[in-house]
């Protein structure tokens, strides 16, 4: 621990303002930090999300002796120890001396990026090539409470990881309504044939909210089926 962490109470860096900080943030995460999901889902630390930020050196140590006697391998905890020394600003000296992976530091960086809304530099560290994140729907989530939709789509299509559930098709259908319509209405024919209906339906309607979009809509090389649902849909008055 003491060759890990300053014992010096200068050099700790959870003053009450930063701790606060992170709290809140967690509140935005729908009270999940990505900290807490690599913690509670990849350390299997049980209830981690009560070890961080540590107000204190006693608290730190407790964070460090959970992850330390949690079921995880030991490269998956130095991973939950490079995230907490990022606070410290010494997580690169102690990945060169203990051999880190650059991808999973890439990784440790992206969530520690995410949690303090570092979007733009988050996803550099997300697109890595090799790097194959977790939480692709919190991922989406979070870029998409920020009003980021350029990033959802730089993420999905860098990443070229499949969209393999409902809320992640509608995030990304969300993002690329927001940038090309065009793209969004294709995008729904490669969806699921059971989602496809109600994502076409949802392009529709978003999109003619705007001049813009009424135009393209107007104009969409559309397939008799499509042309169906376009026509119901316009008779249903929604």
């Amino acid at each position: 621990f003491s060759s890990t962490f300053s014992l010096d109470p200068a050099h700790f860096p959870y003053t009450k303002a930063s701790v606060q900080g992170v709290r809140d943030r967690r509140k935005q995460l729908d009270n999940q930090l990505f900290f807490d999901l690599v913690l509670s889902e990849v350390a299997q630390v049980k209830s981690g999300s009560k070890y961080y930020p540590p107000k204190n050196i006693a608290e730190l140590r407790a964070l460090h002796d959970a992850i330390e006697q949690c079921p995880a391998d030991l490269l998956k905890k130095q991973c939950c120890i490079y995230y907490i020394l990022r606070d410290w600003g010494t997580h690169a000296e102690y990945a060169a001396a203990q051999l880190l992976p650059e991808n999973y530091c890439a990784l440790m960086d992206s969530y520690w990026l995410l949690d303090r809304e570092q979007y733009d530099e988050a996803i550099k560290s997300l697109t890595v090539p090799t790097l194959t994140p977790n939480f692709m729907t919190k991922i989406l989530e979070t870029f998409t409470q920020a009003q980021r939709p350029d990033l959802i789509v730089v993420y999905v299509q860098t990443l070229q990881e499949p969209l393999d559930s409902p809320a992640k098709i509608d995030l990304y259908l969300s993002a690329l309504l927001r940038i090309d319509v065009t793209r969004a209405l294709f995008f729904t024919r490669t969806a699921p044939a059971a989602l496809r209906q109600g994502l076409f339906e949802k392009s529709l309607v978003e999109a003619t909210t705007t001049h813009q979009g009424a135009g393209i809509v107007a104009n969409f090389p559309y397939e008799a089926e499509e042309e169906q649902w376009a026509r119901a849909l316009l008779n249903s008055g929604k």
